[in-house]
């Protein structure tokens, strides 16, 4: 075999997708500017930070303290004051309406009790319908309950104390989660999506008949077609993890020549399912319908949106065919914690072996479906 031709062949292959790929004006606006509205909007709209969450206030006391309490819960960044009222008939209307989230119901023995040194409580309503948001907004009312104690009543904690830190994302911004698994998300996403029209395109065209009956074999239209793919994706990480950097100040901590060997090693991983898509599929319509079929499965099992550890166990046996799940993992703990390759070097194996399988199954099926 003459090895410089076949390599040439394939060159040749690759340079005409890449020319396919940019020469329109639109696919390359689809390329970039989808990205970059992605990253923002991500990094800014998915958090679960609470920030101004609206309450209603029912002070059935009308004292210092219950004032001082009011400030306390004001004044934290949490909560807001929506309105303040003296009767609870208010409060169903409110959170009806989706005015309010949360209702808080000072009594009117409040101070009295305190004084005394007698128990006392304040009732706390929330909307359940968002479990996630009404969950942390209880808890950060139990904080500021627990800070109003401390700093306007003096009340003396004996036994155990809990002081608290946290490592790696130190004010629990839920963003730095969501943008380091953004990278892989949008790769992979954009990876599958250009692998799966890269023949249908050329079927819809025309052109990959004339394909055929030139001299290449089906394994080399393969290797070709794997490659803008694996280019794309990784100009498209780059500028994720630009703007993670440098826009939202995500502090970098790990080794950027490891987190393009996890980005490599999961794109390939991706090209292979990409391409057995554009082989089954006879046009781009079916593409586009084999993408999301596929794609929001492997979102939801990847760790990126809930944590593995918290799906029921048939579930977490699904994920090991997912390599979203150790690219994500890897691309966290690299990014954030610092993290080597003695520490995540597992998480290559399963993303070698999910390559050796998903590129033998679109060689089998370019072989036998394409060639």
């Amino acid at each position: 075999m003459n090895w410089r031709l076949y390599w040439n062949q394939i060159v040749s292959i690759i340079w005409k997708e890449l020319l396919a790929t940019f020469k329109d004006p639109k696919t390359r606006i689809i390329l970039l500017l989808p990205v970059i509205i992605q990253g923002f909007l991500f990094g800014y709209a998915a958090t679960y930070n609470l920030n101004k969450v609206p309450y209603v206030l029912i002070d059935e006391s009308h004292t210092q303290t219950a004032a001082a309490l009011e400030s306390t819960i004001n004044s934290s960044g949490v909560f807001e004051l929506y309105q303040s009222a003296n009767s609870p008939d208010i409060i169903a209307p409110l959170i009806d309406s989706n005015k309010v989230i949360m209702a808080v119901i000072i009594p009117q023995d409040f101070e009295e009790n305190l004084k005394h040194k007698q128990p006392t409580s304040i009732t706390v309503i929330v909307n359940g319908t968002n479990t996630m948001t009404s969950g942390l907004a209880t808890a950060y009312m139990g904080q500021i309950i627990s800070q109003f104690n401390q700093t306007w009543l003096s009340v003396e904690h004996k036994g155990i104390t809990i002081e608290s830190r946290t490592w790696y994302n130190e004010n629990q911004q839920s963003s730095w989660t969501f943008l380091t698994g953004l990278v892989i998300l949008i790769s992979m996403t954009q990876v599958i999506m250009l692998g799966g029209l890269s023949v249908a395109r050329e079927r819809e065209q025309g052109t990959f008949d004339q394909l055929l009956v030139t001299p290449v074999s089906s394994m080399q239209i393969l290797i070709a077609k794997s490659i803008p793919p694996m280019i794309i994706g990784l100009f498209q990480s780059t500028v994720l993890l630009l703007i993670a950097m440098f826009w939202f100040k995500v502090p970098f901590r790990g080794n950027i020549f490891l987190v393009y060997a996890v980005l490599f090693t999961f794109i390939s991983s991706s090209i292979g399912l990409g391409l057995s898509i554009s082989a089954i599929a006879k046009n781009m319509q079916q593409v586009l319908v084999y993408v999301f079929v596929f794609l929001f499965p492997l979102a939801l099992l990847s760790g990126l949106i809930t944590p593995v550890h918290n799906m029921p166990k048939i579930l977490q046996y699904l994920t090991y065919g997912n390599p979203m799940r150790f690219s994500v993992d890897a691309m966290r703990r690299i990014y954030l914690e610092g993290a080597g390759l003695t520490d995540i070097w597992f998480n290559f194996i399963p993303m070698i072996i999910l390559i050796i399988i998903s590129m033998s199954i679109a060689g089998w099926l370019f072989r036998n479906r394409v060639g």
